[in-house]
């Protein structure tokens, strides 16, 4: 699956919706995450495969982070 941080930014941009989250993967294609909008923070949930990136979610900054 493609990654699109640039849709999102041209929306904020042209449109004044800010994103909640971008998009980003590794350099080498391995794995994807989401990064939130300042000042949450992307957190693991605690369950399923840490390599999902739907296995992640959005926190407010200081929210104790899942174990798993």
């Amino acid at each position: 699956e493609a990654i699109d941080p640039m849709t999102p930014l041209m929306k904020w941009v042209e449109q004044g919706q800010a994103p909640h989250r971008l998009p980003a993967a590794s350099l080498d294609g391995k794995y994807n995450r989401a990064y939130c909008a300042y000042p949450a923070r992307t957190a693991y949930k605690g369950t399923g495969n840490p390599e999902d990136p739907s296995n992640y979610e959005c926190r407010p900054a200081g929210a104790a982070a899942a174990r798993g």
